[in-house]
C-alpha cells in the first residue's frame, strides 16, 4: 500500500496466465473454468471488484516459459459512466468492460510466473489505504496459518485435524514494504469487556457428518474461563470458512446460538468441507440446499450444546467455587474452637465432631463438582 500515490498492488507467485489466452481469460466474465470445491471462487467475477475503488485497475501476468507479460488497465471513471441509466453507449456489464480495458504485451523472462493486481488512484479517504485496517482485515479472512509462537495451541488443533484427515489449505501472504508474514490474529489469551485477559486453558474438537457419510465440518473451540463478552473483534465468535477461507465475518455464526450474544462469548472456527456446501456470492453464508440444511440443523444442536454447557455453566460453576469456599471458611472456624479449649460440654463437643465430619463429606463433593468445571475450563 503506497499512501502517498493513492495506489495498492497485490501480487502473487502462482502459474499466471499465459499471453495467448489471457485476452479472453480476462475479459470473461462469469466464465471461469473452476470447479468450486478444490479451487477458491469459481466465478470469474471476484477480480472486478477493485473497480469500484480506484480510478484505475491494471492486471499483469505471465506464466513459465511466456516471452510476453499481459497487461489489461481498465478505466473506471469510464465504467461509471458508462454504466449510468441515461447511457446507451453499451447495452450490458461485458460490453462494458471491454470498452473500458486496454490490453498491451511486454516482453518478460520467460522464467517469470505470477499474476498482479494494481489499484492506482484510490480515494484518499478509502479504509483500503489503511494498512492496520488491511492487515487485520487480511488476518481474519485469508487462507492462512496460525502463529504459533503466539498461539501456541495451533499444534493441537494441526494435529487433530491431521487425524481427521482434513486437508486445509494455508498459504504465505506477505504485507507491505517489509513483506511480513501475516497470521491468523489467535494469541495465547483473549481480551474480555468484564477482565482484562482470559486465558486460552485448552481447546475441544467437535465434528459432524452428513446423512450421504460425507463430513459436513470440522470444529474447534477455545477453552476459557468465559469470564464474560469478548472485546476483540479480530477473534470474537466462532468463525464459518470454507477452504480456510472466512465466510461472513464473526457474528455469522451469531444465528445458531439460542441467544445471538452468546457468540460473543466463545473463539474458535467451524472449517466446512462438505463438496456440496458452495459459498454463496457475497460469501456471507453458503448456497442454500439440503446439506445446508443439514448444516444449519448440526451446528444449531452443537451451539445450544456449547451455550449450555459453557455459557450457562458460568454461574453454576461460580456458585460451586463460592459454595465451597464457605464450607473450607466453615470448618475452620470449628477447627478452631475445638483447639481453643473453649468448648467445655462433652455433649456440645460430640456435636462439633459430627458437624465436623458432615462438613468434611460436603467439602468433598463440593470440590469434585469444582474440579468438573476445572476440566471444562471455567477457572
Amino acid at each position: 500500500i503506497d499512501f502517498d500515490l493513492r495506489q495498492i498492488e497485490i501480487e502473487d507467485n502462482g502459474v499466471g496466465v499465459h499471453s495467448n489466452k489471457a485476452r479472453t481469460v480476462l475479459l470473461s466474465i462469469g466464465a471461469s473454468a473452476k470447479d468450486g470445491l478444490e479451487t477458491r471462487g469459481f466465478r470469474g467475477i471476484g477480480r472486478l471488484a477493485g473497480l469500484a475503488y480506484a480510478e484505475t485497475v491494471v492486471f499483469e501476468t505471465s506464466s513459465f516459459g511466456d516471452k510476453a507479460k499481459t497487461i489489461l488497465a481498465c478505466d473506471c471513471n469510464k465504467m461509471k459512466k458508462l454504466l449510468q441509466r441515461d447511457n446507451s453507449e453499451v447495452s450490458d456489464v461485458m460490453e462494458a468492460f471491454k470498452a473500458i480495458s486496454t490490453i498491451t504485451y511486454v516482453d518478460e523472462p520467460r522464467e517469470s510466473h505470477y499474476f498482479m493486481v494494481r489499484l492506482e488512484g484510490v480515494d484518499e479517504k478509502s479504509p483500503l489505504l489503511n494498512e492496520s485496517i488491511v492487515s487485520n482485515y487480511i488476518s481474519e479472512t485469508a487462507p492462512i496459518d496460525f502463529d504459533l509462537q503466539r498461539f501456541p495451541h495451533a499444534t493441537k488443533i494441526d494435529k487433530q485435524f491431521l487425524d481427521w484427515d482434513a486437508n486445509i489449505p494455508c498459504y504465505k501472504v506477505y504485507f507491505g514494504k517489509r513483506k511480513l508474514e501475516v497470521t491468523k490474529p489467535y494469541g495465547r489469551s483473549i481480551q474480555t469487556k468484564k477482565s482484562k485477559r482470559d486465558l486460552i486453558r485448552d481447546i475441544e474438537f467437535h465434528e459432524d457428518y452428513s446423512k450421504d457419510g460425507s463430513p459436513l465440518y470440522y470444529a474447534w473451540i477455545a477453552l476459557t474461563s468465559f469470564a464474560g463478552i469478548i472485546d476483540d473483534e479480530k477473534v470474537a465468535g466462532i468463525r464459518l470458512r470454507k477452504g480456510n477461507i472466512l465466510i461472513g465475518n464473526g457474528n455469522t455464526f451469531s444465528k445458531y446460538f439460542p441467544e445471538v450474544i452468546a457468540n460473543r462469548m466463545f473463539v474458535g472456527e467451524v472449517h466446512v468441507v462438505h463438496p456440496s456446501l458452495i459459498p454463496n456470492s457475497q460469501r456471507d453464508d453458503f448456497e442454500q440446499n439440503d446439506i445446508y440444511d443439514e448444516l444449519c440443523v448440526s451446528l444449531r444442536n452443537w451451539a445450544s450444546s456449547l451455550n449450555k454447557n459453557y455459557r450457562r455453566g458460568i454461574g453454576q460453576a461460580n456458585n460451586a467455587r463460592e459454595k465451597l469456599d464457605k464450607q473450607l471458611d466453615e470448618l475452620t472456624e470449628l477447627q478452631s474452637e475445638i483447639r481453643s479449649g473453649s468448648i467445655t460440654s462433652d455433649k456440645k463437643r460430640e456435636q462439633y465432631q459430627r458437624k465436623t465430619e458432615t462438613l468434611k463429606k460436603q467439602i468433598e463433593a463440593s470440590k469434585k463438582k469444582v474440579d468438573h468445571f476445572k476440566k471444562k475450563g471455567f477457572y
